[in-house]
């Protein structure tokens, strides 16, 4: 299986136990998204494993708005994947731009 088909069936895993209070915005502690983009300027964030105390074992997180809102954290195994690739699945039908990678904890 490839990293996107992982990645779409993480997303079905999220939606299918979503609380219909939520709407999709949040699913538990560790990893959620929004159904839609606030601002559609979208990049990633990776935060490597030992850096963050509230994700010790990493994260990769999707920023909108030139980096400032938080819009999905997704488990760190997804780190090699492209903003445009993420994007892809998780909001497929939005017109979108990307801005550079971020990086916690490791210099790229």
């Amino acid at each position: 299986m490839s990293s996107i088909e992982k990645l779409q069936r993480f997303k079905d895993i999220l939606i299918d136990s979503v609380d219909e209070y939520v709407m999709g915005d949040q699913f538990d502690d560790s990893y959620w998204y929004r159904m839609m983009t606030i601002c559609s300027y979208l990049n990633k964030e990776v935060v490597h494993p030992g850096v963050n105390e509230d994700y010790p074992d990493g994260v990769v997180g999707v920023r909108d708005d030139d980096n400032f809102w938080a819009i999905a954290v997704i488990p760190y195994e997804f780190k090699n994947l492209a903003i445009e690739e993420i994007a892809s699945v998780f909001w497929p039908h939005e017109r979108l731009e990307f801005g550079p990678d971020v990086f916690e904890g490791v210099e790229q």
